[in-house]
């Protein structure tokens, strides 16, 4: 029983960090994304000042 409780915590917490990891890469992508989004806009608007 003891070692069930063990392994079923250790999956939580294995479960955890694959989550924070993926909701992480997530982010990165949809920032890098988004930043390159907003600089064609900046470059757009500056190049319709001009």
């Amino acid at each position: 029983m003891v070692k069930q409780i063990e392994k079923s915590r250790v999956n939580v917490i294995l479960n955890l960090m694959i989550l924070v990891l993926g909701l992480f890469i997530v982010s990165q992508f949809l920032t890098k994304s988004f930043d390159n989004r907003s600089k064609a806009a900046v470059e757009e608007i500056e190049a319709n000042h001009n």
